[in-house]
């Protein structure tokens, strides 16, 4: 049978690091600024006494390796994000009956339901990932509100697994 029903929704959208590591990571981050602050005030007071102050050297450089590292090295997500062009430029995402849209000045994407793989929620967010295309990216309140969440939350479990789910692993 084939859905005859004419609806869309689109937004645009400019990706943020933080928004790219949450949705490219596992794990949820968490910011950790009252730990960091936290050490690096004890690194700088062990500076002024003798006995720790090798100690507080030592925990400086870790820091700021620490610091640098998430933008210095290739595999890390900050370079990824850094050294990609498309990201950087709004992007406007598309949902239709008929498929995902993804348009921006560096590129034009569209893709079939059919070709949908996994999605997944995170957070307030939609992420939606088929084969040979990058993520289609949707806020759900944005799509409830557009009355078309229905639709697709029907197509997305209909062509596609949930991301971490026994269904997803076999792909």
């Amino acid at each position: 049978m084939i859905d005859t029903t004419e609806w869309a929704f689109s937004h645009e959208f400019q990706m943020t690091l933080h928004e790219y590591a949450r949705f490219e990571g596992v794990f949820s981050l968490r910011t950790r600024w009252p730990r960091r602050v936290l050490l690096l005030a004890a690194a700088v007071a062990m500076l002024f006494w003798s006995y720790t102050l090798l100690l507080g050297i030592i925990v400086l450089g870790l820091f700021l390796v620490a610091a640098t590292m998430k933008v210095l090295i290739p595999g890390t997500r900050a370079h990824r994000f850094a050294r990609s062009k498309h990201l950087h430029s709004e992007i406007r995402y598309s949902v239709t009956a008929d498929g995902l849209r993804a348009e921006s000045v560096h590129f034009r994407i569209w893709s079939a339901w059919t070709n949908l793989c996994v999605w997944r929620v995170t957070g307030p967010w939609l992420v939606l990932q088929g084969y040979g295309v990058p993520a289609f990216y949707f806020r759900i309140a944005e799509l409830r509100t557009a009355g078309v969440w229905d639709e697709v939350d029907r197509l997305m479990r209909r062509h596609g697994v949930e991301y971490g789910s026994k269904e997803s692993n076999r792909l």
